[in-house]
C-alpha cells in the first residue's frame, strides 16, 4: 500500500513529525468518509444493511492500518486499538503487514473499549511572538516508558547502495545494531565515526533499500538541515537515556 511505502521514506528521512502528520492525514479522510457514507442512516433501513456492513468493513480495517503506523509514537494506543479490534498479540502487525488491503477477519468480534483519542482543550497563549508548536497526539506516561532510548558508539558508517540520502551505521549499544539513516546529505560517514548519539532500541526492525535497520537514532532540524541528538558530556555506552 502506498502509505507503508511512504511512511518507510519517512522514517527513513527521520522526518517524524511528517510522518505523524501523514497519519493524522489519513484519519482526516477517515472522517470525511465516514461523513459522505453516513452510517448512522444505513443502520435505519433495514434494505441498506449490507451496505452498512461494507463501511464498517472499510473503517474497522482503516482503523487497523492506523494502529500499526501510530505503534512507534503510541504504543500502548496501538495496542488498545489492536485489542478492541479483536487482533490477537504477535500476528505480524506491522509496516510489512500494510502491503495489501482487508487483512482484518470478517465477521470478527470487536470490544467496547475507552475513548484512546479524548479530546483535549488547547490552551490559548497570550504570549505573542512565541513560535507555537506543530499539534501532536498526546501519549501517555507509561507509552514513554515503552520507549527504550539507548546510549550508543557509531563503530563505522557507509553509504547504502544506490541511494543518495541513507547511511548504514554500526552502532555498540553494548551490543552491536545496525541502524539506517537519512542523513547522507548532512553527515559524511567518516564524520560519524566515534560519535556518541542516541537510538531507539526497541523499535521493530525495518528493511530499507534491502538493509535490515534494527533501531531509529534521534536528530533534529537545524539551520543547515539534520543534525544528531548528542551529549555534552562523557556518557556511558548502552546506558539508557531518561
Amino acid at each position: 500500500m502506498r502509505v507503508a511505502r511512504e511512511m518507510e521514506k519517512l522514517f527513513g528521512e527521520l522526518s517524524f513529525h511528517k510522518a505523524l502528520m501523514a497519519i493524522w492525514e489519513l484519519i482526516n479522510q477517515a472522517n470525511k468518509y465516514i461523513d459522505s457514507m453516513a452510517p448512522w442512516a444505513l443502520a435505519k433501513d433495514p434494505g441498506k444493511a449490507g451496505r452498512l456492513n461494507t463501511v464498517l468493513y472499510q473503517l474497522l480495517e482503516l482503523l487497523r492500518i492506523v494502529a500499526v503506523l501510530i505503534s512507534p509514537f503510541m504504543p500502548q494506543t496501538a495496542e488498545k486499538s489492536q485489542r478492541q479490534l479483536g487482533i490477537a498479540e504477535g500476528t505480524g502487525q506491522n509496516l510489512a503487514g500494510l502491503s495489501k488491503w482487508g487483512e482484518l477477519n470478517p465477521g470478527g468480534k470487536v470490544q467496547k473499549g475507552e475513548s484512546l483519542f479524548p479530546r483535549v482543550e488547547e490552551k490559548i497563549s497570550e504570549e505573542k511572538g512565541k513560535e507555537k508548536m506543530d499539534p501532536v497526539p498526546v501519549i501517555s506516561f507509561e507509552d514513554f516508558q515503552k520507549i527504550d532510548l539507548r546510549v550508543a558508539k557509531v563503530l563505522y558508517a557507509e553509504p547504502v547502495k544506490k541511494s543518495d540520502r541513507l547511511l548504514k551505521l554500526r552502532v555498540d549499544i553494548g551490543e552491536e545494531r545496525t541502524l539506517v539513516a537519512g542523513i547522507a546529505k548532512y553527515y559524511k560517514p567518516e564524520e560519524l565515526v566515534g560519535k556518541t548519539i542516541i537510538i531507539v532500541a526497541n523499535l521493530q526492525p525495518t528493511k530499507l533499500m534491502g538493509v535490515e535497520s534494527q533501531g531509529m537514532l534521534l536528530a533534529t532540524d537545524g539551520a543547515e538541515g539534520v543534525i544528531l541528538a548528542t551529549f555534552d558530556k562523557e556518557a556511558k555506552i548502552g546506558s539508557k537515556v531518561r
